[in-house]
């Protein structure tokens, strides 16, 4: 899921899908500018608090919330201008012990990554006219490991 405003997409180290080896998994969200207004991107308060991460089972279904982090509230008025195009990054770190906590075994997990927060939206003529809207945007990626030993 996406809105008009800002596309969401994820990597591991550049690649759609994340190679899990008994280690920590540091994610790379990316966050474009897909509309022609000007936005205002609470980014700080967004990498304080981090993505709401879902992990799903891919062979059972199986879904487990993780929890975010509780940034000071201050930091949703700091923020940080998208023009149209622009990209701003991310990142969020998947704990391994959040994983083999999930799926002991072999792992073929799909993480969502979701962003949530109200923006500031500028008119594309004109300076800013301070339309605070809410914004929601997913983006999945799978995670694949060995066979546990």
């Amino acid at each position: 899921m996406n809105s008009e405003l800002l596309l969401v997409q994820a990597s591991c180290n550049g690649k759609m899908e994340c190679l899990f080896e008994n280690r920590d998994l540091t994610l790379d969200i990316a966050v474009k500018n897909i509309s022609p207004y000007t936005i205002g991107l609470p980014l700080q308060y967004i990498q304080a608090k981090g993505p709401y991460l879902t992990l799903i089972d891919n062979a059972t279904q199986t879904k487990v919330v993780l929890k975010t982090g509780l940034p000071k509230f201050g930091l949703k008025n700091v923020l940080t201008t998208v023009k149209p195009g622009d990209v701003v990054h991310l990142s969020s770190v998947l704990k391994a012990r959040e994983l083999t906590e999930f799926r002991s075994r072999r792992t073929d997990i799909s993480v969502r990554i979701e962003l949530s927060t109200q923006v500031d939206i500028g008119s594309a003529s004109q300076p800013p006219t301070h339309d605070l809207r809410n914004f929601e945007a997913s983006t999945t990626l799978r995670i694949l490991s060995q066979e546990s030993p």
